[in-house]
């Protein structure tokens, strides 16, 4: 997709602290997040992993009333993208990353409440809470609209930092807790390093090392990755050893939610 200017992507973080300071301010910040990510509907939601429990503020009702969105949460340990996006915190994801067509369409969850809901694709991040919470902003486009892709994940990982800080603000809200002071948004929101630089700078990797884990954090694989940095896969693998150690992790999953929560508390 076309990149957002700026100053769009600036409104949309604006809209996000507004949200997060006023509920009601929900569905202008998704009307103007699904805008700049060209969804067909974009949602909120706070899912408790202990109870099962969905709640939800959704763009555009049509038909996620009571009934569609009673049967997901029904369903939701059956959806089998549900995985993926709930274990892989702040790496956002799009639906055919983590499952294929054909098991997804096979599965009760997509042919009882997704399509009923004409959900064909989604892009989704996790943002995980206290006590068994994620927090999720999804966007979703019908089966006549083109697939979500990386560079939509490249643009969803610019809201990320963001995000945490938003929903925190509203936990704290919601506690009628004082919202502490590292959450508060900027004065004025602006854009913030680059996730290769943060990365670099957090973490005192080498500018080959940072860039292949800010190219690991939108999503894509090893081998996409090294051939984006226009290095074989065996030396990208080489460079992910160096990264661990650095990083005192072990696994790539590990590495991302790691990298994903400095970023949140430090972007």
């Amino acid at each position: 997709m076309q990149p957002p200017n700026v100053g769009t992507l600036l409104s949309v973080i604006d809209g996000l602290y507004g949200a997060a300071l006023d509920p009601a301010q929900w569905r202008p910040f998704l009307q103007a997040s699904a805008t700049m990510f060209g969804a067909t509907n974009a949602y909120v939601s706070e899912i408790s992993q202990e109870s099962g429990t969905l709640e939800y503020v959704v763009l555009h009702p049509l038909n996620w009333d009571g009934i569609s969105v009673g049967r997901y949460a029904a369903l939701m340990d059956e959806d089998p993208r549900m995985p993926a996006f709930r274990d892989n915190p702040y790496r956002p994801q799009h639906c055919r990353m983590v499952v294929s067509e054909e098991k997804l369409h096979a599965s009760r969850t997509y042919r009882e409440a997704l399509k009923p809901l004409d959900i064909e694709y989604t892009l989704v991040v996790a943002i995980p809470g206290d006590h068994g919470l994620n927090n999720f902003l999804g966007f979703t486009r019908p089966d006549s609209a083109r697939p979500f892709d990386l560079s939509d994940c490249e643009l969803m990982a610019e809201l990320v930092p963001h995000l945490a800080r938003g929903f925190e603000i509203r936990r704290a809200l919601n506690r009628k807790e004082p919202v502490p002071a590292v959450f508060l948004p900027p004065a004025a929101p602006r854009r913030g390093e680059k996730t290769e630089d943060a990365v670099r700078r957090l973490f005192h990797l080498s500018p080959a090392h940072a860039r292949l884990t800010a190219l690991l954090m939108t999503g894509r694989t090893v081998k996409e990755s090294a051939l984006s940095l226009g290095i074989t896969e065996g030396s990208a693998r080489q460079y992910l050893r160096h990264i661990f150690k650095k990083t005192n992790t072990k696994r790539q999953a590990d590495l991302i939610r790691i990298v994903g929560h400095a970023l949140t508390q430090n972007g």
